[in-house]
């Protein structure tokens, strides 16, 4: 077989290929300038080189990144062999895969945990209990016409009582009702002032 042939056969270059004979890899002869290749050495290398992928084909295999084999190469999880082009043993791409697997696995119930948690948060940072009806700070200020800065100063001098929950204050009604009312009374009383003649 000549060199060309094996060269198609392993995917490679002539120039590997010779490369390969003298190493040791291929069994060849050499008769008038050219080399001849031994079939049963060749098709051992074919096999002995199905074992060994490229990192390109490790990340299909593995059903990751390339960059993902990079780190794993990095890490010690996988081996290479220098000097090749595929150089990562296929076995060691069956390990690789079954950590992406328990990476993605793990990435999954961490995302589920902090949904749950959010979602325990936002029911934590609802209304203290549904047998009143409640109001945020926001809610409040535009019921009572003010800003809310004001209402929160209100609740931090205890003039307007709050329920706080979590990082929110909550108002409820009867309470905001009452002062509401106070708040109709003051400016009903300061216009009859204004409105009684000086004696």
């Amino acid at each position: 077989m000549t060199t060309a042939e094996a060269a198609v056969a392993l995917g490679v270059s002539r120039a590997m290929v010779v490369r390969r004979i003298q190493v040791g890899e291929l069994a060849a002869v050499r008769h008038r300038e050219r080399w001849w290749i031994d079939q049963v050495s060749l098709e051992d290398l074919v096999a002995r080189e199905a074992q060994w992928v490229t990192i390109a084909e490790a990340a299909r295999l593995a059903s990751c990144t390339r960059g993902r084999v990079l780190r794993a190469l990095t890490e010690g999880t996988l081996t290479q062999r220098p000097g090749t082009r595929a150089s990562i043993a296929r076995g060691d791409v069956d390990t690789l895969r079954q950590l992406v697997d328990g990476e993605r696995a793990a990435e999954r119930r961490r995302r589920a945990t902090e949904a749950a948690e959010a979602s325990e948060h936002a029911r934590a940072a609802g209304p203290p209990d549904a047998e009143h009806r409640w109001y945020t700070t926001e809610q409040a200020a535009g019921l009572l016409g003010c800003s809310s800065g004001w209402v929160r100063l209100l609740v931090a001098q205890e003039r307007l009582p709050a329920t706080r929950v979590g990082a929110r204050n909550w108002i409820r009604e009867d309470h905001l009702l009452q002062r509401i009312g106070a708040q109709a009374f003051l400016a009903a009383a300061a216009r009859a002032d204004r409105s009684i003649p000086p004696p």
